[in-house]
């Protein structure tokens, strides 16, 4: 059934990357937000600064203490509480590089989850996206130290919508020996996908270095506590291996409500635990949450 599955996902997203489809579904999604447009929330100063970063770069890069959210606090605390078990976890030679907080463990501390649905952090998404969040859901990772060159320390660009924003909460200090985030500026991205013919996958260092210098590689450095926000999407990006300190990250993934490639943007919590993670919030964090969104006018 698996294997099914994924032959499945890949033959649809072979389709969804042709030409026609690809222009079908951005005629489709522009109609949308401009349908939407007058019903984006209003931002303060710094929330419209991250979004101009967003549309010119591709990236932001804030603090936790500048998003200034609610609930940080009992996220950092939870998330502290499920390190050890992280830490304490030793991944074999050829696993891949990052080690992953279960579900279960998610569902136990709940307010990891519902941190990414901060009604400020949608506000910055939605005004991005020009259209209600699909919230993906989290993911606590041990960036690990070892040798192996593979998946997501490759250059690549998801795949799932035709803009994307994923947040990344540094839970240690990050240097360049740690494991930081790494991408290319939107411009230089743009020039490196017409001149790979890029559709999807991931493309070795020596590549990408042949075509974009890696002087121009943006490396995202700091403190536990900072906040990279990226639209993975549309600029390559990678996780840069980590060679002398382990990285411990927390990450947060949403789409719009209408994504390019729907298939693969479900999550793996199962609806009735959905329901729990969010019986607490609001209208629109369930909507964002369950993708039940009550907007027939976006529905096409």
């Amino acid at each position: 059934m698996a294997l099914i599955r994924r032959t499945r996902d890949l033959i649809i997203r072979e389709i969804n990357t042709l030409p026609s489809a690809r222009l079908s579904s951005q005629f489709a999604q522009a109609l949308a937000v401009e349908i939407h447009r007058k019903e984006l929330p209003q931002l303060s100063e710094r929330q419209r600064d991250c979004v101009y970063a967003l549309e010119r770069e591709g990236v932001y890069v804030t603090h936790l203490e500048d998003l200034a959210l609610a609930s940080t606090a009992a996220m950092l605390q939870a998330a502290r509480r499920w390190i050890p078990t992280l830490n304490d976890t030793q991944p074999e030679i050829t696993a891949k590089q990052d080690l992953k907080l279960d579900d279960a463990a998610i569902l136990h501390s709940p307010v990891l989850y519902r941190w990414g649905l901060e009604e400020s952090l949608l506000n910055i998404v939605e005004t991005y996206l020009g259209l209600p969040a699909r919230y993906m859901g989290t993911a606590l990772r041990r960036s690990t130290l070892h040798s192996a060159q593979v998946k997501t320390r490759d250059w690549h660009t998801d795949h799932e919508d035709l803009r994307m924003v994923k947040v990344i909460v540094y839970l240690s200090d990050v240097d360049a020996h740690s494991g930081p985030f790494q991408y290319i500026s939107k411009r230089l991205s743009a020039y490196l996908r017409d001149k790979l013919s890029y559709r999807h996958g991931r493309i070795p260092l020596k590549t990408v270095a042949s075509l974009v210098p890696e002087s121009f590689w943006q490396t995202c450095l700091g403190r536990a506590g900072t906040v990279v926000l990226a639209d993975t999407a549309t600029i390559f990006h990678r996780g840069k291996m980590p060679t002398q300190r382990e990285r411990l990250a927390i990450f947060y993934t949403y789409t719009s409500c209408q994504p390019l490639n729907s298939h693969i943007c479900n999550g793996s919590f199962k609806p009735w635990e959905l329901e729990y993670l969010t019986a607490s919030l609001s209208h629109r964090q369930q909507q964002c949450s369950l993708r039940r969104f009550t907007l027939p006018e976006l529905v096409g």
